[in-house]
């Protein structure tokens, strides 16, 4: 009978550690890892989005892990579509400046804008004030 005290005694602090072991790791995790998709952001007249995300692809080098910057109309229509050449690794903040400008201010290359063209294309040049 003492036996099986034990043995059930130590099944549950098996199970109390584990649970100990994954509960910290819930905590950690999150602290540790970065999202690569931001949330949506509207225009000042709300007609279209902004969204961010990080080039995970490494097929070139030069733009791995740098900030992704997408433009949609009301319906989820892309826009336009671009790997800018700031890197998610360094601080960077996006913003929209009017309906026809994005600035994107990054730590490693300075300021980036994103302006509306004549043809409503978009262009993104770096240095721009």
């Amino acid at each position: 009978m003492g036996l099986s005290i034990f043995f059930v005694s130590n099944q549950v602090m098996s199970q109390v550690r584990l649970l100990a072991v994954v509960m910290l790791l819930l905590v950690l995790l999150p602290s540790c890892s970065r999202s690569t998709v931001s949330p949506l952001k509207p225009s000042p007249n709300g007609s279209m989005l902004l969204l961010t995300a990080v080039n995970q692809s490494q097929a070139d080098p030069r733009k791995y892990l740098c900030v992704i910057v997408e433009i949609q109309d009301a319906s989820d229509t892309t826009l336009h579509r671009e790997v800018t050449p700031a890197s998610d690794t360094q601080r960077w903040t996006i913003q929209w400046v009017s309906d026809n400008e994005i600035l994107l201010d990054s730590s490693d290359v300075g300021r980036y804008r994103i302006h509306r063209q004549p043809d409503d294309t978009w262009k993104g040049e770096l240095g721009a004030t």
